[in-house]
């Protein structure tokens, strides 16, 4: 069967060199996948040419959203024919990848890093976002990491996921304000998920501490956008760690409730920042760098007992 060719007005508005490109990339997305039937799959994608060669008119920049489908089709690998299907079956779903592909190469690069995700944005697109169903989100967030026991991976395929959803409506008209509160909530559940799983860790080595009889308490405090629910694209996360004051360790006792903490804390921070699900910033705690990284409430009340510098205490009441 004889492959579509990508329309010659399109090519044009490309100009020579992605022109050559593009044709590249739509033939490439005619090809099948190892064990695939070249007929089925040409059927299937004819029958999403007319709506993805207008998707392509209706983007700023028609070469990049091509480039970025092709980037997300070749994710699916030697899966074409199902995923196609998907498209035929709900337009919907041509239309939401037509947006992320379009509009965002930082998106189109997180989504095709995770194909496996892509099926759940189709399935969840219809959904309440993070901000509405946060506690669902976390739970189903916990049951993924305790089935595969991978914290890392299931942490950055909820954040894709989530990230997906918030920008196709945002792009879809989402007032601002929206946008941000479903940016912090995810941001809120990904962090306690962090949390949870790095004291399981350190707990399970070192038994949690106690302080009079009673576990030790710890927390995340959100400061700044984070901490006003103001979040956007780019944002790092302005943080305070805060926990109890002395303890032992219940399985080590040579190990203090203030060790115990640090170990959490940066956990917590490698589960985060180093899988670079975002940039975790702790200079707002009492002193900044010159400061202990996780303070005590004692130590908190005795910082801000004292005059501070309008910017720190701006960005604490928010």
């Amino acid at each position: 069967m004889t492959s579509l060719e990508l329309p010659g007005d399109l090519v044009e508005c490309m100009g020579d060199s992605e022109g050559e490109d593009a044709l590249q990339l739509f033939a490439m997305l005619q090809n099948p996948g190892r064990d695939e039937d070249p007929i089925l799959l040409a059927d299937r994608f004819r029958a999403i040419a007319g709506q993805l060669t207008q998707l392509l008119r209706q983007s700023a920049e028609p070469y990049r959203a091509l480039r970025n489908f092709a980037r997300i089709v070749e994710s699916v690998q030697e899966r074409r024919i199902p995923f196609y299907t998907q498209l035929v079956e709900d337009p919907e779903n041509l239309r939401v990848l037509g947006y992320l592909a379009g509009w965002s190469d930082f998106l189109s690069r997180l989504v095709s890093s995770e194909p496996e995700v892509i099926q759940r944005i189709f399935e969840l697109i219809e959904s309440p976002l993070a901000d509405e169903r946060i506690a669902t989100l976390a739970e189903e967030g916990r049951r993924q990491i305790e089935e595969t026991s991978k914290v890392d991976r299931e942490l950055g395929r909820l954040r894709v996921r989530e990230l997906a959803l918030i920008a196709i409506r945002d792009l879809d008209g989402l007032p601002p304000l929206r946008v941000s509160r479903a940016m912090s909530a995810l941001a809120e559940t990904i962090v306690g998920l962090a949390l949870e799983f790095a004291i399981i860790e350190r707990d399970e080595m070192w038994g949690r501490p106690q302080v009079e009889g009673m576990p030790s308490r710890f927390a995340v405090l959100g400061c700044g956008k984070m901490g006003s629910g103001e979040l956007v694209y780019g944002s790092d996360l302005d943080v305070i760690f805060v926990a109890d004051s002395g303890g032992t360790c219940t399985k080590k006792d040579d190990r203090t409730g203030e060790e115990f903490w640090m170990r959490v804390c940066q956990r917590l921070t490698q589960l985060i920042q180093g899988n670079n699900l975002y940039e975790v910033d702790a200079r707002l705690r009492p002193w900044g760098d010159q400061g202990r990284m996780v303070v005590t409430l004692k130590t908190l009340r005795e910082y801000w007992s004292k005059p501070r510098d309008i910017w720190e205490r701006l960005a604490m009441t928010r």
